[in-house]
């Protein structure tokens, strides 16, 4: 008897320990997803002014794509996703939002707005400037329905200094690949 009782003692003090290494927790999800088992979402870009924007989110959907999730953006002039351009004073740098049907959750359309009181590189390298590329990284994150994290290096902390540059890390490629499966 004390010997079933020592190993099962053992054995939960193993899961308990176990528990904190699972890199599962290192990304935040809120449980939606965009519909079907290999989701294409296009974007339609036309709300972004200048040319430079809209080859910086076109690069930014191709380093999402390269992370061999099942998932794929791509650039549609007639999608009912958008980007947008805003201008509010000392308001968000830019934001998500997400439509969903919260009973099945599943996302069927999403709009990004960058906010245009605020200076971006492109095309401003002077001065106080916000990396857009780095902005619409984290953006196209939450369209995959990634969340904020407390983790301040990771592309999905909730916010971004000045002349900062952050890439999508292991943590987003985990998460993306746990919502939608690896190719």
């Amino acid at each position: 008897m004390k010997n079933t009782r020592f190993i099962l003692v053992a054995l939960w003090a193993a899961v308990l320990v176990a528990l904190p290494l699972s890199s599962a927790d290192a990304f935040s999800y809120a449980g939606y997803r965009w519909k079907g088992t290999f989701p294409t979402v296009g974007m339609d870009l036309r709300g972004l002014n200048l040319t430079s924007w809209k080859s910086s989110a076109k690069t930014v959907m191709s380093e999402w794509n390269s992370k061999e999730a099942r998932f794929l953006f791509y650039s549609n002039d007639s999608s009912a996703n958008k980007a947008y351009v805003y201008y509010d004073y000392y308001g968000n740098l830019a934001f998500a939002k997400i439509y969903t049907y919260p009973f099945t959750k599943t996302i069927y359309k999403a709009h990004v707005y960058v906010n245009n009181f605020y200076s971006y590189n492109p095309p401003y390298t002077w001065g106080t400037w916000y990396d857009l590329k780095t902005v619409l990284r984290h953006e196209y994150g939450h369209l995959l329905k990634l969340e904020h994290n407390g983790n301040s290096s990771s592309l999905m902390y909730a916010s971004i200094p000045p002349k900062t540059v952050k890439y999508i890390g292991t943590d987003e490629v985990n998460g993306i690949r746990y919502i939608y499966g690896r190719r």
